[in-house]
């Protein structure tokens, strides 16, 4: 489903500047990973470089407080904490 150029400004409406970013980086290394999976000729180097990208961009996204948010983007379960 695509996002239309309205919806978009609604969301980017409720994240700081930074949050905005370091989710946006996320949804892009996501689509580049799934691109690299359906590349049979992918290196184990390129998929590893990837993957770690992927993992700091997603830690990058839990630092700035878009802990929930970057889990269910990635479909990730995650565990209230106890507070």
């Amino acid at each position: 489903m695509e996002t239309t150029w309205g919806e978009t400004e609604q969301l980017r409406e409720m994240f700081t500047p930074l949050q905005w970013h370091f989710l946006q980086r996320l949804l892009h290394v996501q689509a580049v990973s799934k691109g690299c999976d359906t590349v049979p000729e992918a290196d184990a180097w390129l998929r590893s470089a990837i993957d770690n990208v992927l993992y700091a961009s997603l830690h990058d996204c839990i630092d700035a407080g878009l802990g929930e948010v970057a889990a269910a983007v990635m479909g990730l379960h995650v565990r209230p904490q106890a507070g």
